[in-house]
C-alpha cells in the first residue's frame, strides 16, 4: 500500500523574515512574497503540487530567499517525480548566500538521495531484463515436461493394450499366434517410451517449476522522508511502499 502522511508541525519558522533575502528586498516586497509563500502551502496542503512550486517560485522572484529554493526542490523530489529539478533547485539552495546550515546538510544530503533511487529504475530494469527470460524458460521447461508426461502416459497405456492383446494369443509361455510376437515389440518399445517420457517429463516439470520459483522479484520503493515547508511550519512527507 502506497503511504503518504504528512505529519504535524514541527515549528520550524519558513517565513521570509526568517532568512534575510541576500537581494535585500524591502517590506513591502517580503510581505507580497510571505502571501504569495501562504497560497504556496495552502496548495500544497490540498495537493495541488504544480500550482503550489509556481506560488513558491513567484515569491522567491518577488523577495528571492533560499528557503523558497528548498520548497520547490522538496515538492519535485517527493510529490511531482521529477528528479531533475529536484536535483537543480537542491543545488541551488545549496549554492544560495542564505542557506541555513541544519537545512543545507539536509539538501545536500536530499541530493544525494536523488542521485542514487534515480539511477535505481535502471538496475531494477536490468534486473528485471535478466530475469524475464529465466522466467520464460522456466515456464517454456514445465509445459514440454507435462507434455512428456503426458505422452509417457499415453505410451503406457498403449503398451498395456499391446500387452494384452499379444497374451490372448498365447497359452502359457507358447505363442500359436504368429501375429503375437509383433505386439509383444509393440508393447515393449510402447512401454519404453512410456518409461522414458514419465521420468523425462518429470524432471523436466520439476526443473521449470524451480527455475520459475527462484527467479527473483522486483523490491519493493524504499520509504523516503522529505521535508514540506510552508509559511510559518513545517512537516515531514513520508512515501513509498508500506508493508
Amino acid at each position: 500500500m502506497r503511504l503518504r502522511i504528512a505529519l504535524a508541525s514541527l515549528g520550524l519558522a519558513t517565513s521570509l523574515a526568517a532568512a534575510p533575502a541576500h537581494a535585500g528586498p524591502d517590506e513591502m516586497a517580503v510581505a507580497q512574497a510571505e502571501a504569495l509563500a501562504a497560497q504556496a502551502y495552502e496548495r500544497f496542503s490540498r495537493g495541488e503540487y504544480l500550482q503550489a512550486v509556481e506560488y513558491y517560485q513567484q515569491a522567491y522572484r518577488v523577495a528571492p530567499a533560499a528557503r523558497m529554493l528548498l520548497n520547490v526542490a522538496d515538492i519535485y523530489s517527493s510529490k511531482l517525480n521529477e528528479p531533475g529539478l529536484a536535483q537543480e533547485y537542491y543545488r541551488r539552495y545549496l549554492a544560495a548566500p542564505d542557506s541555513e546550515p541544519d537545512l543545507a546538510r539536509l539538501a545536500a544530503q536530499r541530493l544525494e538521495e536523488q542521485r542514487a533511487p534515480w539511477s535505481a529504475p535502471a538496475v531494477a530494469t536490468g534486473a528485471a531484463a535478466t530475469a524475464a527470460p529465466w522466467r520464460a524458460m522456466g515456464v517454456t521447461t514445465s509445459v514440454v515436461g507435462a507434455v512428456a508426461l503426458a505422452g509417457g502416459a499415453a505410451a503406457g497405456i498403449v503398451a498395456l493394450v499391446k500387452d494384452n492383446e499379444a497374451k490372448r494369443s498365447c497359452t502359457g509361455k507358447a505363442c500359436t499366434d504368429p501375429s503375437a510376437l509383433p505386439l509383444t515389440r509393440d508393447a515393449l518399445r510402447a512401454a519404453t517410451i512410456a518409461d522414458v517420457g514419465v521420468i523425462a517429463g518429470g524432471v523436466l516439470l520439476s526443473a521449470g517449476l524451480l527455475m520459475v520459483a527462484l527467479v527473483p522479484t522486483q523490491p519493493a520503493a524504499p520509504v523516503k522522508v522529505a521535508p514540506a515547508l510552508g509559511p510559518g511550519q513545517a512537516g515531514l512527507v513520508i512515501s513509498g511502499d508500506w508493508p
